[in-house]
């Protein structure tokens, strides 16, 4: 082996160097028109928008500080800010549409800290809706601001004390094709032995509810694992042409009708890093192999000689982009897995 002494350093040039603000950019996601909207963490103007050519269409600060969630939606931009635990509507021009506050302000506190908030939310185009997961939870917050509909999970009995009553825990959740009804994972517990101390464990559930809360459907013990330390919760998705909902658990894959009867069960490899549905990264040494179906290959991306950190891709599908541990970024086409560019992220 061979050592070399590098002596030299590279300019990192800091943020103000090539842009007006040293915020960092969470986000950045475009309308159907092109037009790119970017929020940032921190204090002042928190949300961006530009057009195709990179011209400033406008900018607006949304109290408080930390934006850390945008969804452009049709006609609308959305943006939570972790401060606050506000989410803001505006049009695509900017104009100011609503504003409603779902979590708790200020979020978890301890020990004199401040926690920020991180809401789970999703808008339903078809009714102007929010989709609210709270802890034990599910709302429907309507375009007032109004609760429109709200639900728990189902009730169960503690196995050790008959005579306690629970609600099952919210896990994750998919809207069906239509956004008329929810497929999601509830999990009901009780405690084991293990050693000297006891264990949580859940007993997962997959139900279908209209969104008024009605229970439509319900598969029951879908999964059994720990609370802690386990191997984490089933992943659910409703793709656009499945007549109801997939479940991924444990290495397999389960499919289901509308009604929640089993349609097909069989292995699935999550894979080095998992996008969306059923796209996803399958390590192969120093090499990822990207599978856009469940056992379709579309292609490989690598050797790399420095295994990546982070893994994203492109709202479209074409393009995956890999971080490594140096600040490495590259971009590889999905269609051939040929690397379209490689350079070097300043480090901020």
């Amino acid at each position: 082996p061979q050592t070399t002494l590098n002596a030299e350093t590279n300019a990192v040039p800091p943020a103000l160097a090539f842009t007006d603000t040293n915020e960092m950019i969470k986000d950045i996601q475009f309308d159907k028109d092109g037009n790119a909207y970017a929020i940032t963490w921190g204090h002042g103007k928190n949300l961006y928008s530009f057009a195709p050519d990179g011209k400033l269409r406008f900018s607006l600060f949304l109290p408080e500080m930390g934006a850390n969630r945008l969804q452009v939606a049709k006609d609308r931009v959305l943006v939570h800010t972790a401060a606050g635990a506000r989410v803001y509507q505006v049009g695509l021009d900017g104009k100011p549409i609503s504003q409603v506050r779902l979590n708790m302000d200020p979020g978890e506190t301890w020990d004199d800290e401040y926690g920020l908030a991180w809401t789970d939310f999703e808008y339903l185009e078809s009714r102007g809706w929010l989709l609210h997961k709270a802890v034990d939870t599910m709302r429907a917050v309507a375009a007032d601001g109004a609760i429109a509909a709200q639900w728990r999970g189902e009730e169960f009995f503690d196995k050790d004390v008959a005579d306690s009553v629970f609600h099952r825990e919210l896990g994750p959740y998919a809207l069906s094709p239509d956004g008329q009804r929810i497929a999601q994972v509830e999990c009901s517990f009780y405690f084991s032995k293990n050693a000297y101390e006891d264990i949580k464990i859940y007993d997962a559930h997959l139900v279908i509810r209209d969104l008024t809360g009605k229970l439509l459907s319900e598969y029951k013990d879908l999964d059994n694992f720990r609370a802690e330390h386990g191997p984490g919760w089933p992943r659910v998705t409703w793709p656009q042409d499945a007549s109801g909902p997939v479940a991924y658990t444990r290495g397999q894959r389960w499919i289901f009708d509308a009604g929640l009867q089993i349609l097909e069960r069989r292995p699935f490899a999550t894979g080095y890093a998992v996008f969306d549905d059923e796209r996803r990264l399958v390590r192969d040494g120093r090499t990822l192999h990207y599978y856009d179906t469940i056992d379709h290959l579309q292609c490989s991306i690598g050797p790399f000689a420095i295994m990546p950190t982070l893994t994203e891709m492109s709202t479209n599908h074409q393009l995956i982009a890999t971080l490594d541990e140096y600040g490495f970024l590259r971009l590889f086409r999905t269609a051939d897995g040929v690397q379209q560019a490689s350079w070097q992220v300043p480090e901020l």
